[in-house]
């Protein structure tokens, strides 16, 4: 049996040749708070519980490589809000601004300085995205 275990918030980390350009885009164009602040690995809160680390190339666990097969997705209310603020920002769009019923989503995909792919999306009313809507405005 699983024990009461809990945590308090997730962390995402990412590799980066030239952190001070990725801090600076993750700052600037997203608009994310610093919450820790370890020299060679930033980490920004995403949500209060949602935070992503970026990580200089010479420090950490992993090496940025050229292939990147992570996804770092945002959920919001103004998806067509999201995409006019990065694309006015230059920021290189990986998948355009579209709606997706098969999966219930509306969304659109853009790069990052280091090549990660942010995914931006709104979850439509749908019967799969029940539970997720449920947790997304239960504290509104």
């Amino acid at each position: 049996r699983m024990p009461s275990l809990t945590t308090q918030a997730s962390i995402t980390f990412l590799y980066y040749n030239d952190l001070p350009s990725a801090c600076a885009f993750y700052e600037s164009a997203l608009g994310l708070a610093l919450v820790v602040d370890q020299g060679w690995c930033k980490i920004y809160a995403i949500t209060p519980q949602s935070w992503v680390g970026l990580v200089d190339a010479e420090h950490g666990t992993h090496k940025p490589a050229a292939d990147k097969p992570v996804i770092l997705s945002f959920v919001t209310d103004d998806v067509d809000a999201w995409h006019a603020h990065l694309t006015k920002l230059g920021a290189p769009m990986f998948r355009p601004l579209g709606t997706s019923q098969a999966i219930g989503v509306r969304g659109f995909m853009a790069l990052d300085p280091g090549g990660y792919t942010l995914e931006f999306e709104t979850f439509l009313d749908a019967p799969r995205n029940e539970t997720a809507l449920k947790i997304l405005f239960s504290e509104k």
